[in-house]
């Protein structure tokens, strides 16, 4: 079968991986995806999952293992894939949080301390927030990157944080943590479960690290809130 240039052109992306797995089915994609998820490299993982939806879509990648029900396709089984919806997860998550600050860099920030400016929102009478930071750090880069296997230490950092644990660590810049949120006097203290996820944008020159609120639903190992908090969902940060 003649493969045309676009189609071609994804599989020797693909092909062109470092962990020596030769593309011949879906499956061998989704499995270099989970090798770029490990490592942290949360934007090459994707790409390779757009460059394998325009094959299937194109007919020239399928799956190997095959459902008895012949009503389900290969981008049915794209789209049912686990890896494939983390991916998507991490994709809506890294660049709203390009976009927003984009916008939110152009004016003055809620709160500034120890070199930090902080942008916040509550919504819904307090149960969902919107929280985004910046700060410079004349560091090298392989100082910066160290500081995910100490993620912990950004409770020291935001003085607004109660606590902030790490609950699992997913792969090398992705993890699920538990933050206490402190409130001012006659309200209690919030806690949320974020999905955080780190990276470095090249073209903005800007290192990030982008979380959301996520559930037992999504990690079963999410921790349930105590009697001392109240629950909330952060839209992002």
């Amino acid at each position: 079968m003649m493969v045309d240039k676009k189609t071609k052109s994804n599989l020797d992306k693909v092909t062109d991986n470092p962990y020596n797995i030769k593309p011949e089915y879906a499956e061998d994609v989704i499995q270099i995806i989970t090798e770029y998820q490990n490592e942290g490299l949360a934007q090459v993982a994707i790409e390779t999952s757009k460059q394998l939806e325009d094959m299937i879509l194109e007919g020239e990648m399928t799956f190997k293992a095959r459902p008895e029900d012949n009503n389900i396709t290969d981008y049915d089984l794209y789209q049912d894939s686990k890896v494939i919806q983390n991916v998507l997860e991490d994709e809506k998550l890294i660049f709203k949080c390009i976009d927003t600050y984009k916008h939110i860099h152009k004016r003055d920030p809620e709160k500034s301390s120890d070199g930090i400016d902080t942008w916040f929102n509550y919504e819904d009478k307090l149960n969902s927030i919107t929280i985004c930071g910046r700060t410079t750090l004349n560091v090298k880069m392989l100082h910066l990157i160290a500081m995910f296997k100490e993620i912990d230490l950004l409770e020291s950092a935001v003085d607004q944080f109660e606590f902030l644990h790490v609950v699992r660590k997913l792969s090398f810049a992705k993890w699920v943590a538990h933050v206490g949120i402190k409130m001012p006097f006659t309200f209690s203290n919030r806690d949320c479960v974020l999905l955080g996820n780190g990276l470095f944008d090249k073209h903005e020159k800007l290192f990030i690290i982008a979380f959301a609120s996520t559930t037992k639903k999504s990690y079963d190992f999410a921790p349930d809130v105590d009697k001392d908090h109240e629950r909330i969902d952060m839209n992002f940060g």
